[in-house]
């Protein structure tokens, strides 16, 4: 038998103190890390980084962006895992992962990105299965419960506008 040949895909380390992203995909607003003298993880020495993507919900073109920004984590820095708003515990995309062509199943997330059913996250994962999972973070009671509230206060919404108009 002859060698063995393993390939490793390098990525680079992901550290708060280093980390960017390319200007067109967007810009770094803030940076925090926890000092070593107030961190449980100092202890275990690991360092846990957390990247918080902001959101513009049903826009086409910033879900397009965040999707640009998963395969950029992905492929730079290796991250498999996407926390996701809105959902809870794992994804099931296979009703799109299922379609063979590659280029109708690019066309019918693009659709439903479009629609705003689809975020950029899951629109990079139904296009690239197997790169990323993706995790809802939400507990299903209390985030129903806090959409039945703001829902509740569209009610108000011209009284509250007015409101904020005033003191503007």
């Amino acid at each position: 038998a002859g060698p063995t040949t393993i390939s490793i895909k390098q990525t680079k380390q992901l550290s708060v103190d280093t980390f960017t992203i390319p200007e067109s995909l967007g810009h770094i607003k803030s940076k925090w890390s926890p000092s070593t003298r107030h961190t449980q993880y100092a202890i275990r020495n690991t360092n846990p980084v957390v990247i918080h993507v902001q959101d513009a919900h049903c826009n086409y073109d910033a879900q397009k962006r965040i999707a640009e920004i998963v395969e950029f984590l992905n492929k730079e820095y290796g991250i498999t895992t996407v926390n996701l708003e809105g959902g809870a515990r794992d994804y099931d995309l296979s009703i799109f992962t299922s379609i063979p062509d590659a280029k109708l199943r690019e066309k019918a997330a693009g659709y439903f990105v479009k629609e705003g059913l689809v975020n950029g996250a899951e629109y990079f994962a139904i296009n690239n299965p197997g790169k990323v999972t993706l995790w809802g973070i939400e507990d299903p009671a209390l985030y129903l419960k806090n959409l039945d509230v703001y829902r509740s206060s569209l009610r108000h919404k011209d009284e509250i506008d007015k409101h904020l108009k005033d003191l503007s």
